[in-house]
């Protein structure tokens, strides 16, 4: 608190990813906007993971890299998210958040399924990258 009343903070929550198999979610707070935000960009730097990527479908031939090589789960919060492989063609078939942070990891045909509080941006994006994170032998799912 000061003498004018309470003193206000922004939060910034920043996603990175090459789209090309590494992706991280980084959280920032200042009292100005841009402070927060490249807070939260020098944060999501630090917590990159590596996503492996595989075929969704046993059809396909020629080891595409479309899709996740099986299904994960992750949970924040109260939210959970499953994401299971899916053929190519399918698409992101996911929420506002969830898509973005699988597009940044470079994910292109997947289903998911979330139960718990979809709406929360910063659980979103954790529960997807602790789901994709759990593929990964680097950083086994922490964020």
């Amino acid at each position: 608190m000061t003498s004018y009343g309470r003193k206000m903070q922004m939060r910034a929550v920043a996603l990175v990813g090459n789209r090309n198999g590494v992706v991280g979610v980084g959280v920032g707070k200042a009292a100005e906007t841009r402070d927060a935000i490249a807070e939260a960009v020098k944060d999501a730097k630090k917590n990159l993971i590596f996503v492996p990527r595989g075929s969704g479908s046993w059809e396909d031939v020629g080891g595409l890299q479309n899709s996740l090589p099986r299904e994960v789960v992750g949970k924040c919060g109260t939210l959970t998210i499953t994401i299971k492989p899916a053929p190519r063609g399918v698409g992101i078939v996911a929420g506002k958040i969830s898509r973005k942070v699988l597009e940044l990891a470079g994910v292109k045909d997947v289903w998911t399924f979330a139960k718990g509080r979809t709406k929360n941006i910063l659980n979103s994006a954790l529960a997807t990258t602790r789901a994709l994170g759990s593929l990964s032998h680097l950083k086994g799912g922490t964020s």
